[in-house]
């Protein structure tokens, strides 16, 4: 008994910390202080960790009887019980989450694996190091899974039943990965045929990448548009202004703190951006509301973190979509991911979500600043929506 409980509280320790460092990334921190930040909870992780590991060493007898030397103290012990109590919630809620599986709005997801480097014929790798992980045994950077997910949304019109919308997500143009990698990205885009093609966030990260606004992303094509907001990785850039002016320049609608509307078969779309709490205001559904949301068949946000879906419920969206989580990056067998930068900690992590009225969809992305993804790979994806009621 005395073993289980110690390895329930060394569970719980790690579980509290990721947990606190998860949620660290759903605040709009300067980048200096969240650095500062994840040191102190790297040292409290593992600074605990050695201290159990000095008394169990140190003290005679402390091995037969761990759990009375390990909360001698009543703060230890209150620690302790701490730890063992967030373990049994940790392994209660992925239980709870096993058992209901994927959300039954998705009626299905068709999937196709690109091995990028043997597409191209060589590694589309911009410096040594990111061509050395690309090697890595398991890594995924370079197994790109293209998705067409057919999603019933409940208050979907009959007469846009089948639209289609593609959604890409964190491409982070640092030049870590070259320009032919998110080529590709682009010719499988419009392959999909969509109506209208969305990227939620993380775009840009170096300066030198701005003409691949052009020169990459100014390739979409779709019937109605192509949207995007910006991510918190936009922050790094000299200016906003530079990049809104590369993304209008390529053709664009950069929506980020706005609003707009098209029109398809005989029917408004909606389509409003969220870049909370990174780049202020978020859209004005108000006005939006007083406008024409009331005659909007199909309400959708593009928000660049899952954290902002109580936002999208309380102004009554049917669809958002999301990236900045990357799926976790890294995922272990059965356990799932365990570092997801939201509030929500893994929940919300990627897939397809459902929180009454809206429906959540949050993307993998499709690169990011640290080339390694184990059972995680990038996405592009397509949604086909469904109506209730097909026409």
């Amino acid at each position: 008994m005395p073993l289980i409980l110690c390895q329930l509280a060394l569970f719980g320790h790690f579980a509290l910390w990721v947990a606190v460092l998860n949620r660290l990334h759903s605040f709009a921190l300067r980048r200096w202080l969240r650095e500062v930040l994840e040191k102190l909870i790297l040292t409290a992780l593992l600074g605990l960790l050695a201290w159990a590991a000095a008394v169990l060493i140190l003290i005679p007898g402390a091995v037969e009887r761990p759990v009375d030397h390990l909360t001698a103290h009543p703060a230890a012990a209150a620690y302790f019980v701490l730890c063992c109590l967030v373990a049994v919630w940790i392994a209660s809620v992925w239980l709870v989450r096993k058992v209901r599986g994927h959300s039954r709005l998705l009626l299905s997801n068709h999937s196709q694996v690109i091995r990028v480097d043997r597409h191209l014929g060589r590694l589309p790798c911009g410096d040594w190091i990111t061509r050395a992980w690309a090697n890595v045994p398991g890594n995924q950077l370079l197994h790109l899974e293209v998705h067409e997910k057919t999603i019933r949304l409940p208050r979907l019109s009959a007469a846009l039943d089948g639209l289609r919308i593609a959604h890409l997500s964190d491409l982070h143009f640092t030049g870590q990965l070259t320009r032919d990698y998110f080529d590709l990205i682009v010719d499988r885009t419009n392959a999909m045929q969509a109506d209208v093609i969305t990227v939620t966030g993380d775009i840009i990260d170096q300066p030198r990448c701005l003409p691949w606004f052009e020169q990459v992303l100014g390739r979409l094509q779709s019937r109605l548009g192509v949207f995007c907001v910006l991510g918190n990785h936009e922050c790094r850039m000299p200016g906003k202004s530079e990049i809104v002016h590369a993304i209008q320049s390529a053709g664009l609608n950069y929506i980020g703190g706005t609003w707009t509307t098209v029109a398809h078969q005989g029917q408004t779309i909606l389509l409003a951006g969220n870049e909370l709490p990174w780049w202020e205001p978020a859209a004005d559904m108000d006005r939006c509301k007083a406008e024409c949301q009331s005659t909007a068949a199909l309400r959708v946000l593009l928000a660049h973190t899952p954290d902002q879906i109580q936002w999208a419920r309380r102004h009554d969206f049917d669809l958002m979509l999301a990236g900045h989580t990357h799926g976790g990056q890294i995922r272990f067998p059965v356990i799932g991911p365990v570092l997801s930068q939201s509030w929500y900690g893994v929940k919300y992590a990627s897939g397809v979500h459902f929180e009454p009225p809206t429906v959540l969809h949050v993307s993998r992305g499709l690169s990011g600043c640290q080339p390694l993804r184990i059972l995680c790979r990038p996405e592009l994806a397509l949604l086909v929506l469904r109506s209730a009621v097909p026409a």
